[in-house]
């Protein structure tokens, strides 16, 4: 049978285990939040890498499409103020065309 200094050192040294146990998983989880930290951050520059390719790319091509059509107007200059009035009045017409239909209601 234990005596009571003997349960009360038990005792003790389960309490002291358990928070060293408690400790332990402690640094566990804040080494595994520094790592998934430490991928998320990985990961967002990644992406961010990504998204400035992309950028760069639009811009690139909107730049050679622009000087493409710059150079189309130079060399058909006559048609291309036909299509732009064709362009401007098509979409007046939508936007009247719109706009009664919702008043009429």
């Amino acid at each position: 049978m234990f005596s009571l200094a003997q349960a009360k050192s038990q005792g003790r040294q389960s309490y002291d285990d358990l928070r060293r146990g408690a400790g332990g998983l402690a640094d566990q989880a804040m080494a595994y939040g520094h790592t998934a930290a430490e991928i998320a951050r990985d990961k967002a520059g990644r992406a961010r890498e990504t998204a400035e390719e992309y950028l760069r790319e639009g811009r690139r091509q909107a730049a050679f499409y622009e000087s493409e059509l710059e150079s189309l107007i130079k060399t058909y200059p006559v048609e291309a103020v036909l299509i732009a009035a064709g362009v401007g009045f098509l979409a007046g017409w939508c936007v009247f065309r719109r706009r009664n239909s919702t008043h009429n209601k």
